[in-house]
């Protein structure tokens, strides 16, 4: 049985994929910065390693005996050093597979900082000789929680920069479950990019509704510009990498660009992706 490392597995997509492959009947080895906060994994019986991708020594240890590895980067700034340094460690491993967690739309030329990351660990990749598959989910429905939450909650406010225009968010348990498929099945996307995306586009604003829906109380969008939202990251402490990135990001929905629907999470899981509602229904609890 080939043995699966799995790298970002305290993050939304490492964790969910590690427990689909585990019920599964799959080897995994867990690889984390943190051990310790990796415990429920252990727990469910994967191997759970310390595997930090400044330390090179970490990563070589990780990638010892195994076959197969789905990288998951962490969001920092200019992650994709780390990246390409996992990728030749890989290559020198001899792993059979490479998976990567992408972004729709990374560009190695990209002007957007955190699609030129990524674009260039693709390149990295796809030129390494591994054989691979690059994920790349557009924008996340998780992100509600993550980033709106607290204003949902207490004001009733869901803020943003989208211009009324449509997205096609995605869940990370789509995200996640499609991993663990090329995980298990490598040779079915081999030198494939899967482009992932919800099965509707809709607007911010109708995700207010949803969430009012949902709750029980009345939450609206409120419109604000790119200035504003850099202020108001800035005051909440974020670095001015990470501000930038997310304003880039708010600008690529404005532009209507995260508006398309890509056909691939029911092509590799037989399944339409999860609706935004059905996303809200299951986690309410958080924005109540």
């Amino acid at each position: 049985m080939s043995k699966i490392l799995v790298t970002g597995a305290t993050g939304n997509i490492g964790s969910q994929t590690t427990k689909l492959l585990l019920e599964r009947g799959a080897s995994v080895r867990v690889g984390v910065r943190s051990p310790e906060r990796a415990q429920w994994a252990r727990d469910k019986g994967a191997e759970v390693v310390r595997l930090d991708l400044d330390d090179q020594a970490s990563v070589r240890a990780a990638l010892d005996g195994v076959q197969r590895a789905l990288l998951v980067a962490p969001f920092v700034e200019g992650f994709d050093a780390s990246v390409k340094m996992h990728i030749a460690l890989a290559k020198e491993a001899g792993l059979e597979h490479v998976a990567r967690i992408s972004a729709f739309g990374a560009n190695a030329d990209a002007e957007l900082n955190a699609s030129r990351w990524h674009g260039a660990s693709d390149k990295a990749l796809a030129e390494s000789g591994l054989a691979y598959t690059i994920v790349q989910p557009t924008f996340f429905m998780d992100n509600l929680i993550n980033f709106s939450g607290e204003t949902i909650r207490s004001q009733g406010a869901l803020y943003g920069a989208s211009a009324g225009k449509p997205v096609s968010y995605i869940s990370s348990a789509d995200i996640a479950a499609v991993a663990a498929k090329v995980l298990e099945q490598p040779s079915q996307y081999n030198e494939k990019t899967l482009a992932l995306t919800g099965g509707e586009a809709i607007t911010d604003e109708k995700i207010a509704a949803l969430v009012s829906e949902a709750t029980g109380k009345t939450v609206k969008y409120v419109e604000i510009s790119s200035e504003q939202q850099a202020e108001s990251l800035a005051a909440a402490g974020l670095p001015p990498w990470m501000v930038t990135a997310l304003v880039g990001l708010e600008r690529v929905k404005a532009q209507g660009w995260g508006a398309g629907v890509e056909p691939t999470v029911k092509q590799v899981l037989g399944r339409d992706p999860e609706r935004y509602a059905d996303f809200i229904a299951r986690k309410v609890d958080a924005l109540r």
